[in-house]
């Protein structure tokens, strides 16, 4: 039922159907994923954290549970269980490029939120080793490094190549400023 509800965009019926499949017991990893999904997309960071913390119990090896556990407790600034969630995550997902810089510029973000700019510094770059133009890394990165008041000539190149990139967007416009 909650992959039928899914297929045609009835997210919260299908989450209902998720969470009684789960509630049945012995489920596979995507019902895991697509309920973890659900959630992400409705902002239910706490369910997030519970549930992916119980399919971390079946499934420890799977990276997209630590992802969401990471980037659920990254936005309930649950900043420490993030971190090692996001870590693992990164571990386990050394052959995937794509979603390791993605992982490495949510790690960069969360390390400055903890003040940990050497750390957040080289995710950053990592990020942006795997994809220079990767707007989120740009944006965040030099904007970071212009609050701290650091590698200012290398936050306003990135902020530059931001704005060549996206002329429009205000967000980068109000970084670059």
């Amino acid at each position: 039922g909650g992959d039928l509800y899914l297929s045609t965009g009835r997210n919260r019926e299908a989450q209902t159907e998720y969470l009684r499949a789960i509630e049945c017991g012995d489920v596979n990893f995507e019902v895991w994923e697509n309920l973890l999904y659900l959630e992400t997309q409705l902002e239910q960071y706490d369910n997030v954290i519970k549930h992916s913390e119980s399919a971390l119990e079946l499934f420890p090896n799977q990276s997209m549970i630590y992802y969401f556990n990471g980037f659920a407790n990254m936005r309930e600034r649950h900043y420490p269980e993030a971190i090692a969630s996001l870590e693992q995550a990164k571990k386990l997902s050394s052959s995937n490029p794509k979603l390791v810089a993605e992982l490495n510029g949510m790690l960069g973000d969360t390390y400055n939120a903890t003040k940990a700019y050497d750390k957040s510094d080289k995710a950053y770059e990592e990020a942006l080793s795997i994809n220079p133009n990767n707007d989120a890394v740009l944006n965040n990165y030099s904007y970071y490094l212009a609050l701290r008041k650091t590698s200012l000539d290398k936050a306003e190149k990135m902020s530059t190549l931001l704005i060549k990139n996206n002329p429009d967007n205000p967000t980068y416009l109000d970084t670059h400023a």
